[in-house]
């Protein structure tokens, strides 16, 4: 299930590859004047993430009114073949929360079959994770659920730490960095399941949105995940078209070794993809 809790987990992020040549340059201090004036302030932490919110590119405010698609799941096995865990449909609107669902295969292997409902449950979360990619909007979840504070400087990166609403026992640390132009490069979780600290690190590549549009797509997310002597490194590489005028993401190939050392590789595609537009198109 390693493969499907790192996607799940992409909420969070970590380093740029600057994509686009003479891109507007932010100050070199965040919002609100310099850090040792703001350090541990929410007002600034919210302010940042705002800015950075809108170096990204939004697909709502491009025209998009509502979206249904539908991904079939899998996940690498010993053998090298990929394992159809189900599909999961997701449909969306600006008037209204997704509705996400889950569909468990018919030929799930037999030794899976115990974890069908757990299954079910990342499925969906996962289907969550892939509109939140096609909206480009890493921050709307988290927000709900932690309060951000700039905690100062690493390196040459502002550090916003997230503090769970809630002291929920075994609530991740979240932590993430971003750069003087308020693009988010780095992002840290820390969570203690079963008595054992799992460190999981993010690594986000953008690109311009089009030729003509500078704001900034996601083009490859890389996850590493350490877990006492497990170190788990996986890369998701994401393909957008240019969809009736708005930058639609169309799927992902995802790479990355098992614990007994083999390589995966397989390619997901978002189908039955149905779109309408504010105006109507």
């Amino acid at each position: 299930m390693l493969l499907i809790a790192c996607l799940n987990l992409a909420l969070l992020a970590a380093p740029l590859q600057e994509a686009a040549e003479g891109h507007p340059s932010g100050p070199s201090s965040p919002p609100g004047g310099p850090l040792g004036a703001v350090v541990n302030s929410e007002q600034e932490a919210r302010s940042l993430i705002d800015r950075s919110q809108q170096r990204l590119y939004d697909i709502r405010k491009a025209g998009l009114k509502s979206l249904s698609f539908a991904v079939p799941i899998r996940m690498g096995s010993p053998n090298g073949e990929a394992i159809h865990l189900g599909e999961v449909a997701v449909a969306w609107s600006t008037a209204s929360e997704p509705e996400i669902r889950a569909t468990i295969s018919s030929v799930l292997p037999s030794e899976l079959s115990p974890q069908s409902e757990a299954i079910a449950l990342q499925l969906e979360a996962q289907g969550r994770q892939i509109l939140r990619y096609v909206n480009n909007d890493l921050f709307k979840e988290v927000l709900k659920d932690y309060k951000p504070s700039l905690a100062g400087l690493d390196g040459e990166l502002f550090q916003v730490h997230f503090e769970p609403n809630s002291q929920q026992a075994g609530s991740p640390s979240l932590d993430w960095f971003f750069d003087a132009d308020a693009v988010p490069v780095r992002s840290e979780m820390k969570l203690e399941q079963g008595g054992v600290s799992m460190n999981i690190s993010y690594e986000h590549a953008w690109q311009p949105a089009s030729a003509t549009d500078t704001t900034l797509v996601l083009q490859q997310l890389t996850a590493t995940q350490e877990m006492g002597s497990m170190r788990n490194v996986i890369t998701i590489s994401l393909e957008h078209e240019t969809v009736e005028g708005l930058v639609m993401l169309t799927g992902y190939t995802e790479r990355g070794q098992l614990p007994q050392g083999e390589q995966t590789s397989h390619t997901v595609r978002l189908e039955s993809v149905s779109m309408t537009r504010a105006d109507g198109s």
